[in-house]
């Protein structure tokens, strides 16, 4: 049934649903989307046995609203899409890394919630100098950067 509807009739339904508080109609229609999406003639077991099958994302909205979430490295520009998107300034943006301190959501509309967070950052066998070349710390901390220059022209093909 839901899927002979046009995408503005489930978007609009979801906002109905979203209003009226039934959230456990929704997780039974996705359940059922989930099973409608399975070709006719696939007989491999679910997704979690199946290694080609796409993991279990295929929940489109929880609670009636979409969540689109803003990831990567520092300074990587995720606060300006997220600016972009909602047409304003929503979150502060800064040239140098580090700005977004904190989780943030913002609605673009009342079924679309935007995340934005700050950059992702994991201990990194690398040495200090790359990661000051990489953009991975901040140059505004750097207290000694010419072990990262002396780095990058020992890689160099530099004429002696």
């Amino acid at each position: 049934l839901r899927a002979a509807l046009p995408a503005g009739a489930r978007l609009d339904r979801a906002e109905e649903a979203a209003a009226r508080g039934e959230e456990e109609e929704e997780e039974e229609e996705q359940q059922q989307d989930m099973g409608d999406s399975k070709d006719a003639g696939d007989d491999e077991a679910d997704g979690d046995n199946n290694p080609t099958a796409a993991p279990r994302q295929w929940e489109r909205y929880r609670y009636g609203v979409l969540t689109l979430g803003c990831v990567g490295l520092p300074n990587a520009g995720k606060s300006s899409v997220l600016n972009a998107l909602v047409g304003r300034s929503a979150v502060s943006v800064s040239r140098a890394p580090g700005r977004t301190r904190y989780f943030q959501t913002h609605f673009l509309t009342p079924c679309v919630r935007l995340c934005d967070c700050p950059g992702l950052v994991f201990p990194s066998r690398a040495p200090p100098a790359l990661q000051v070349l990489a953009g991975v710390y901040p140059i505004s901390q750097l207290q000694e950067p010419y072990s990262a220059v002396g780095y990058l022209a020992a890689r160099l093909p530099l004429p002696p």
